[in-house]
């Protein structure tokens, strides 16, 4: 797939001392001796990123920088046209009054491109005063609403009066702080976690591209960053179980992620005073860690499947909280008749199908015996052999709860649980379907009653 790299600057007033500008993760002697440091990024980046040519050079001019340093002879205008980026070259008038309008321009000769990605590289040395928010709204603005837009890089020239070298520093790290907080908000409020992954990817990357610019390719495997980086991106499969409702995974726990978890924190103190990135990216590797945990819950595997109904319905994946409380509940059945009604063989065949869907129509068997509501479809109706099963399920499941509590859990199941999961699947096109309202009311209601019920109330 073709790529294009785009490079966007402001130009400033200043009349400029030459100097020797360079990236910093590089030698100075790698540098560009210029008076311009977009000079020296169009001439640098290629290299650092390895590719061939700029597809378009953005350069936004006030009134002034156009008249001091772009139209005068032997000023950049001058310079950059006599080298091979001549045809890229898009100059773009500005004024305080027009930002927005500079904005519209770049963004109507960037969403041109239809095909393939665009690279983004975005020079701040010369955006004066309000100027560096500017150019951090054309970044966010650019890459939400241009598909296949990435960002590569924002750079600062620091210059210092009177040195011969300024090196060019990499603030790339204050964008992905930005994508960072969009995915928190995101894991915190939908329980979502490809953000995060796009941005574990990015830096992996960028991690990379460094320790390769510093002659260091041959540590990549042994550097504490990528390893923590490696660690980080085996946490989503937490979420991933959840989202597809795999209930063996959840039912046998995740002890090998919790151990990821753990090795990563060991990873995040020995790093976490010499990187920034680390410093941001802990607390919200905190929050993954105690969800793991949670998730992890240790006793019976009918814990972890509740708590990952509960997770699903605090993130607002509701389909998924029906459905996983749902199976919950059967498990919970077969758990406790194996430890108190006696049936021990029971816990080694608790992921079983036929034993489940035993319990499950057991259970319907009982509700339907004690309501008036529903026609009835009682054992003899089915062949004998299942009949037979079902109703030792049956006597299994009155042995092990009182007529109370079966009762209750008969109807959660059938009632209240059968109900939501039918209506939700069949997308509401039923004889009396549940408004979106009710059933966020029900499931609060239901889970509630179940937090309840578990704690010893009635």
């Amino acid at each position: 797939m073709e790529v294009k790299h785009i490079f966007i600057s402001m130009l400033g007033t200043t009349d400029y001392s030459e100097t020797t500008y360079y990236l910093e993760h590089l030698p100075p002697h790698s540098g560009t001796k210029t008076k311009f440091v977009q000079e020296a990024l169009l001439k640098q980046l290629p290299k650092y990123f390895d590719f061939e040519q700029w597809h378009k050079i953005f350069i936004i001019l006030t009134p002034d920088a156009k008249a001091k340093n772009w139209e005068r002879g032997g000023k950049l205008k001058e310079r950059l046209e006599s080298s091979e980026y001549k045809k890229a070259i898009i100059p773009m008038d500005c004024d305080t009054d027009n930002l927005w309008g500079v904005l519209s321009n770049i963004y109507q000769e960037l969403v041109k491109e239809r095909e393939g990605q665009q690279h983004l590289y975005i020079d701040i040395t010369h955006a004066f005063r309000h100027m560096p928010m500017f150019m951090m709204v054309v970044i966010h603005y650019l890459e939400v609403l241009i598909d296949g837009l990435k960002l590569k890089g924002i750079y600062y020239g620091k210059y210092e009066q009177g040195k011969s070298e300024t090196p060019i520093k990499d603030l790339t790290s204050y964008n992905t702080l930005m994508h960072l907080i969009q995915a928190a908000h995101a894991f915190k409020v939908y329980g979502r976690v490809s953000e995060l992954q796009e941005l574990i990817e990015e830096l992996r990357n960028t991690r990379r591209n460094e320790l390769k610019a510093s002659g260091k390719e041959n540590q990549i495997g042994q550097d504490p960053l990528i390893q923590l980086i490696s660690k980080l991106t085996k946490l989503d499969d937490v979420i991933e179980t959840i989202v597809l409702c795999r209930g063996t995974e959840l039912y046998k726990g995740f002890n090998e992620l919790e151990h990821y978890a753990e090795e990563a924190d060991k990873i995040f103190k020995k790093i976490g005073r010499e990187s920034t990135m680390a410093h941001a990216f802990k607390p919200l590797f905190d929050v993954f860690k105690e969800k793991i945990q949670r998730l992890n819950a240790k006793g019976k595997g009918a814990n972890r499947l509740f708590e990952a109904a509960k997770f699903a319905y605090e993130h607002k994946l509701y389909q998924q909280a029906v459905t996983l409380l749902t199976e919950w509940l059967i498990t919970y059945c077969i758990e406790q008749c194996a430890s108190s009604g006696g049936e021990k063989d029971l816990l080694t065949k608790v992921t079983d199908y036929k034993v489940r869907e035993c319990y499950r129509k057991a259970l319907i068997e009982i509700a339907r015996s004690k309501s008036g509501k529903y026609k009835k479809e009682t054992c003899e109706q089915r062949n004998t052999d299942e009949a037979g099963e079902i109703q030792k399920c049956v006597e299994v499941l009155k042995k092990c709860f009182s007529e109370e509590q079966l009762e209750k859990i008969a109807s959660l199941y059938f009632e209240e649980l059968g109900q939501l999961r039918n209506d939700i699947n069949h997308a509401g096109f039923s004889k009396n379907p549940i408004s979106k309202d009710k059933i966020q009311e029900r499931l609060d209601r239901i889970f509630k009653d179940i937090e309840k019920w578990l704690d010893g109330g009635s």
